[in-house]
């Protein structure tokens, strides 16, 4: 798990100075970005990762976490397939959520023309994730720890009235749609 916001980012969102409150915001980030990094399905911190898989008879493969960044090595039925060295030749290639098995120009060259079907008879051996936490990411986590550290002191209240005229109401979702709305795109389905 990767912390998706500094201390310092929500102290000065909630312009804090003092440390009284740092353990409570540390939990709060802590949390929120285990709950961000389930919601969206994915590591967000640059990691490397070895994953068996079937072969479904394609020259392409889905990689479970993205953006991929480095592809090692790539095996089916035990062989291993290389690196492609040109644009043309034999060979593995990869963009940020796919490596392919590329046949070359003319289709010859004894190594697996694709991965081929099996169970797990596919080993691939890649980097993926963020470098850097991706600004809109820490700033939903930002806004999430906000919330709730603001939603400290009356959790579960629903509406109150003051008075005779005034009634506060509050937002009771699990997270806020601001939030939602800003890691939309980093959602990722499938195993994690």
């Amino acid at each position: 798990m990767s912390q998706l916001c500094q201390l310092s980012d929500v102290k000065t969102y909630l312009g804090i100075t003092d440390s009284n409150s740092d353990a409570v915001l540390t939990t709060l980030i802590g949390n929120v970005s285990t709950a961000i990094e389930s919601f969206c399905n994915r590591v967000f911190a640059q990691a490397s990762y070895s994953e068996n898989r079937n072969g479904g008879c394609g020259q392409k493969m889905f990689l479970y976490q993205g953006p991929v960044t480095a592809v090692t090595s790539v095996t089916v039925n035990g062989q291993s397939v290389p690196q492609a060295p040109d644009q043309v030749s034999y060979g593995f290639v990869w963009d940020d959520t796919t490596v392919y098995i590329r046949p070359g120009q003319g289709g010859g060259s004894g190594g697996p023309q694709e991965f081929y079907k099996g169970i797990q008879n596919v080993t691939v051996d890649y980097t993926a994730g963020y470098a850097s936490v991706p600004p809109d990411v820490n700033q939903a986590c930002v806004l999430w720890v906000a919330t709730l550290y603001a939603k400290r002191s009356r959790v579960d209240k629903r509406s109150e009235t003051l008075g005779q005229q005034q009634t506060q109401a509050y937002d009771m979702s699990a997270m806020p749609a601001a939030v939602q709305s800003m890691l939309q795109s980093y959602q990722r389905w499938g195993p994690r």
